[in-house]
Order: structure tokens, then C-alpha cells, then sequence
């Protein structure tokens, strides 16, 4: 990872400090940063398209969210586009309340806190062979 963007400063300013990576405010010019070879998109779905499509204009790899876009024609538009320049186009269908997603949630908030607990993940999904 070499940088983080959001729109609220107070919000992304801290974590970037704590990862030791940039942070941008505004997205284009994040897409301008040349060490910057792909990103991943985790913003409200009617911003999928915009935000997937104008990476991919500047030869940035996406990983978003899916829906990937609102509209087939636009999914279109963006499977054209991400061929045409070359760079890998990912949906993610993210689990985000799977007990395995909050559990490494856990995790990270433990490893990123000061003084972190041992604790165990009991995978509720295992069935008996």
C-alpha cells in the first residue's frame, strides 16, 4: 500500500501516519500519483462507475465493490475500457458482516491498537467430516 484517499482529512490523516503511507483528499490526484498502480474501491455504489472508470483512464488497476455499476451498459463501458488500456478490472463481492470479515476487522483494530488482546476466532461455518 503507498497511499490512502478520503474525503475527510481528520478520517484518513491518522491511519495514513499509523501505515507510514500518503494520503490525498482528492481523488485525481491520487490517480496522478505515479507509485500508485492500482486501487481499490470502497465507496458508496453510485460511485462505482465514475470513480472505476477514471482510474482506468489513467492505467490504474481497480478492484470495486459490486455492483460494479448501476447499469449493464456501463459495466460495458468499463470491461471495454480496462481491455483497451490494459489493466485488470476485479469486482469484489465483499462479505463485509460475514463472521470471517468482522473477525479480521478484530484483528487489524487489535494489531493497529497500543496494547493489543490475545483472543480466538471460532469459525461457526466448520461442519463435522
Amino acid at each position: 500500500m503507498v497511499a490512502l484517499c478520503d474525503t475527510v482529512e481528520s478520517r484518513v490523516k491518522p491511519l495514513a501516519e499509523r501505515l507510514q503511507v500518503k494520503y490525498f483528499l482528492d481523488y485525481n490526484k491520487l490517480l496522478e500519483e505515479p507509485d500508485v498502480q492500482a486501487v481499490v474501491l470502497a465507496v458508496p455504489t453510485p460511485l462505482h462507475f465514475d470513480l472505476s472508470m477514471k482510474a482506468i483512464l489513467k492505467g490504474k488497476h481497480v478492484l470495486c465493490e459490486m455492483p460494479l455499476a448501476p447499469k449493464v451498459e456501463q459495466m460495458k463501458k468499463l470491461e471495454s475500457a480496462s481491455e483497451k488500456a490494459k489493466v485488470v478490472l476485479m469486482p469484489d463481492l465483499n462479505f463485509r458482516f460475514a463472521l470471517y470479515t468482522t473477525s479480521v476487522k478484530i484483528l487489524l483494530v487489535l494489531e493497529l491498537s497500543e496494547d493489543p488482546l490475545p483472543f480466538i476466532i471460532v469459525n461457526l461455518f466448520l461442519q463435522p467430516a
